[in-house]
Order: structure tokens, then sequence, then C-alpha cells
């Protein structure tokens, strides 16, 4: 089912993850699998070595060419040749789409790749009619806390996204919100997590 959301990681200081996903983003779908993730020590070590060879695209200046390439090579329609490379290919399926949810951990988790570029997609929690959940793990403050979408108030002041403004003028929802924090060495169970977001 679509439900738009958002996985991200922070650590060190900065979002290092900032991926949307298109598909079943409630706790009983990506939620879950992010909290499965998170109780295996051994992937979540590999990611944590991982997140330094993570880098945002910068669409307009160091990324443009590469960008360029891959969209020209790309289909825009599904009645175009895919003329994308096995590298193009790799990216994409790897790091890109909106189907990955989150598995994006255990792409970055597992990667070979010497640079892992991905798109910042953060600013899409700005306007939580769209952004209906957010899972962010942050290793900085051991935490994983779940967002909640459909905020027709602003968080409350200190909330990790209070004050981001909607890219959609006139919007009269705001940023996603906090609906639960854990601390990351004292994780709920799959079920005490569905539960508390009921």
């Amino acid at each position: 089912m679509g439900t738009r959301h958002i996985i991200a990681v922070q650590s060190k200081g900065d979002y290092k993850i900032a991926q949307y996903g298109q598909w079943d983003g409630y706790p009983s779908g990506q939620g879950v699998s992010v909290l499965a993730f998170l109780k295996d020590e051994k992937k979540v070590q590999k990611l944590k070595k991982n997140l330094a060879k993570t880098r945002f695209l910068d669409e307009k200046k160091k990324d443009k060419a590469f960008l360029a390439a891959y969209n020209k090579n790309a289909p825009e329609w599904s009645n175009q040749p895919d003329n994308r490379t096995p590298e193009q290919i790799h990216w994409f399926n790897t790091y890109m789409t909106r189907n990955l949810g989150a598995k994006i951990l255990t792409s970055v988790a597992n990667s070979k790749d010497k640079e892992i570029l991905l798109r910042n997609e953060l600013p899409f929690v700005a306007d939580s009619l769209f952004c209906e959940w957010a899972y962010v793990i942050d290793f900085d403050a051991g935490t994983f806390e779940v967002y909640h979408g459909f905020q027709k108030s602003p968080p409350p002041k200190g909330d990790r996204f209070a004050g981001m403004k909607s890219e959609e003028n006139g919007s009269e929802y705001f940023p996603i919100a906090l609906a639960k924090k854990y601390k990351l060495s004292k994780l709920p169970s799959k079920e005490k997590f569905l539960e508390d977001l009921k």
C-alpha cells in the first residue's frame, strides 16, 4: 500500500541517510523492518562503518554530469528503451528507488562501493499531509524515533523537525511530530512497538 515515509540516520552530527519510501510506511510495515534491523548488532555495526562512505547528491554542481548521464540513459516512459549501464542500474536499485523502504539500511550496511551516493529527502517531512511516517535512527543520541504525519498544529519547540517549512504554499499541515522514542540499548519487542504506535 502506498504509505509515504522517510527513513533517516544521523551520525557524527549529520544526517547520513534521509531516504524517501513509497510503500507500506506504517509501523506494521517499514517500522517493524527498521526495528528488526536495529536488533541485529552485526548489521548495525556494518551500517555504522559504512555511513562514512555515504554522501548526498549535489545535483547542481559536483554530481550534475553524473545525473545528466543517468537521466539520458534512463527511460522516461515505459515504452522507451532502457539504455542504462550495469553500474547505473546497480546504483538506482541499491540506493535510489522509492521501493527500498527499510532495505536502504541493508543496502548501505552491505555496500562494497567506495562511495555511496544518496538523495537527501529530509525536506519531505515538512508537510505531514504527504509524509505519513518517519523513522529516525540517531547514533549520536542513541535513539530510535518514530514520527507521525497529519499534523494540523506545529510540533513542540525542541522537536527534531520543529520550524521546518513546507514547500507547498498554503498547506494547512505542519511537519511530522514525534510519536515515540526508544533507546537503542532498550528496544521494544515487535508486539510492544505495534501496541505503542496504535
